[in-house]
Protein backbone atom coordinates (compact mmCIF):
# COMPACT_ATOMS: atom_id res chain seq x y z
CA UNK A 1 0.00 0.00 0.00
CA UNK A 2 1.37 3.04 -1.04
CA UNK A 3 1.10 5.94 1.66
CA UNK A 4 -0.67 9.34 1.05
CA UNK A 5 1.58 12.17 -0.15
CA UNK A 6 2.60 14.29 2.66
CA UNK A 7 5.61 16.43 1.10
CA UNK A 8 4.05 19.85 2.48
CA UNK A 9 2.13 21.00 4.79
CA UNK A 10 -0.98 21.33 2.81
CA UNK A 11 -0.76 17.60 1.86
CA UNK A 12 -0.36 16.98 5.63
CA UNK A 13 -3.35 18.65 6.35
CA UNK A 14 -5.04 17.28 4.10
CA UNK A 15 -3.94 13.82 5.84
CA UNK A 16 -4.77 15.49 8.85
CA UNK A 17 -8.38 16.51 7.61
CA UNK A 18 -9.43 12.93 6.63
CA UNK A 19 -8.12 10.93 10.07
CA UNK A 20 -10.69 13.66 11.70
CA UNK A 21 -13.17 12.97 9.67
CA UNK A 22 -12.48 9.19 10.20
CA UNK A 23 -12.51 9.25 13.58
CA UNK A 24 -14.89 12.15 14.07
CA UNK A 25 -12.66 14.40 15.93
CA UNK A 26 -12.78 18.51 15.91
CA UNK A 27 -10.00 19.53 13.35
CA UNK A 28 -6.45 20.43 14.20
CA UNK A 29 -4.77 22.70 12.27
CA UNK A 30 -0.92 21.75 11.03
CA UNK A 31 1.70 23.87 10.79
CA UNK A 32 5.10 23.49 9.49
CA UNK A 33 7.91 25.84 11.16
CA UNK A 34 11.34 26.37 9.72
CA UNK A 35 13.59 25.21 12.48
CA UNK A 36 13.22 22.21 15.24
CA UNK A 37 10.96 22.59 17.84
CA UNK A 38 13.02 22.18 21.02
CA UNK A 39 11.89 20.67 24.53
CA UNK A 40 14.65 21.02 27.13
CA UNK A 41 14.29 18.61 30.46
CA UNK A 42 18.47 18.11 31.43
CA UNK A 43 19.80 17.34 28.34
CA UNK A 44 17.87 19.20 25.00
CA UNK A 45 16.14 16.98 22.97
CA UNK A 46 15.32 18.10 19.39
CA UNK A 47 11.10 16.82 18.52
CA UNK A 48 10.01 16.62 15.09
CA UNK A 49 6.86 17.27 16.14
CA UNK A 50 4.03 18.16 19.08
CA UNK A 51 0.36 18.24 19.34
CA UNK A 52 -1.14 21.21 21.20
CA UNK A 53 -4.25 22.47 22.95
CA UNK A 54 -4.69 25.85 23.10
CA UNK A 55 -6.92 28.90 24.25
CA UNK A 56 -9.48 30.05 21.52
CA UNK A 57 -11.91 32.48 22.88
CA UNK A 58 -15.81 30.76 22.02
CA UNK A 59 -16.59 33.85 19.85
CA UNK A 60 -13.65 33.42 17.52
CA UNK A 61 -14.07 35.31 14.01
CA UNK A 62 -11.73 33.14 12.69
CA UNK A 63 -13.25 29.56 13.05
CA UNK A 64 -9.45 29.03 14.47
CA UNK A 65 -9.20 25.34 16.00
CA UNK A 66 -7.80 25.13 19.58
CA UNK A 67 -6.09 22.14 18.48
CA UNK A 68 -2.79 22.15 16.48
CA UNK A 69 0.22 20.32 15.34
CA UNK A 70 3.63 21.41 14.53
CA UNK A 71 6.20 19.70 12.57
CA UNK A 72 9.86 21.00 12.40
CA UNK A 73 10.60 21.32 8.56
CA UNK A 74 13.63 18.92 9.35
CA UNK A 75 11.42 16.22 9.20
CA UNK A 76 10.89 17.59 5.16
CA UNK A 77 14.62 16.19 4.69
CA UNK A 78 13.88 12.77 6.50
CA UNK A 79 11.94 9.16 4.29
CA UNK A 80 8.71 9.93 3.60
CA UNK A 81 7.25 7.16 6.09
CA UNK A 82 9.40 8.64 8.83
CA UNK A 83 8.10 11.65 7.87
CA UNK A 84 4.53 10.21 7.49
CA UNK A 85 4.76 8.60 10.89
CA UNK A 86 5.50 11.83 12.56
CA UNK A 87 2.14 13.29 11.65
CA UNK A 88 0.55 10.43 12.55
CA UNK A 89 1.67 9.78 15.50
CA UNK A 90 1.03 13.56 16.40
CA UNK A 91 -2.45 12.92 15.09
CA UNK A 92 -2.61 10.14 17.59
CA UNK A 93 -1.93 12.12 20.53
CA UNK A 94 -5.38 14.36 19.30
CA UNK A 95 -7.32 11.09 19.27
CA UNK A 96 -5.90 9.98 22.69
CA UNK A 97 -6.98 13.39 24.32
CA UNK A 98 -9.82 13.63 22.84
CA UNK A 99 -11.25 9.84 22.46
CA UNK A 100 -10.01 8.44 26.25
CA UNK A 101 -9.27 11.93 27.85
CA UNK A 102 -5.75 11.43 27.50
CA UNK A 103 -6.27 8.46 30.14
CA UNK A 104 -2.82 6.77 30.75
CA UNK A 105 0.94 7.90 30.29
CA UNK A 106 1.38 10.22 27.10
CA UNK A 107 3.48 7.18 25.58
CA UNK A 108 1.62 4.45 27.25
CA UNK A 109 -0.25 1.37 26.54
CA UNK A 110 -3.57 2.97 25.30
CA UNK A 111 -1.37 5.73 23.31
CA UNK A 112 0.95 2.68 21.34
CA UNK A 113 -2.40 0.69 20.93
CA UNK A 114 -3.95 3.81 18.93
CA UNK A 115 -1.15 4.17 17.22
CA UNK A 116 -0.79 1.15 15.64
CA UNK A 117 -4.47 1.01 15.06
CA UNK A 118 -3.91 4.34 13.01
CA UNK A 119 -0.53 3.55 11.17
CA UNK A 120 -2.50 0.06 10.04
CA UNK A 121 -5.12 2.39 8.16
CA UNK A 122 -2.19 3.45 6.09
CA UNK A 123 -0.16 0.34 5.72
CA UNK A 124 2.44 0.83 8.30
CA UNK A 125 3.28 -1.87 10.78
CA UNK A 126 5.28 -0.15 14.24
CA UNK A 127 6.66 -1.79 16.98
CA UNK A 128 7.50 -0.12 20.09
CA UNK A 129 10.46 0.15 22.60
CA UNK A 130 10.22 -0.36 26.52
CA UNK A 131 10.19 3.46 26.43
CA UNK A 132 7.07 3.99 24.43
CA UNK A 133 8.74 5.66 21.08
CA UNK A 134 9.07 4.00 17.90
CA UNK A 135 11.56 1.22 18.05
CA UNK A 136 10.97 0.36 13.71
CA UNK A 137 8.28 0.91 11.49
CA UNK A 138 7.63 -0.90 8.46
CA UNK A 139 5.47 -0.34 5.48
CA UNK A 140 3.44 -4.04 5.05
CA UNK A 141 3.26 -5.40 1.31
Amino acid sequence: MMIPDSSNEMAAQRVVDGLCRQYRLPPVSVFVLPAPLQYREGDVDVLNGVWVQYYCPQDNPYELSPYAIFLSDCLWWDTEVVRFHVILHEFTHHLHHLKHGGKGAMHGVLFRRLEKEVCAIFGLEITHKSSGYVKDIRCKK
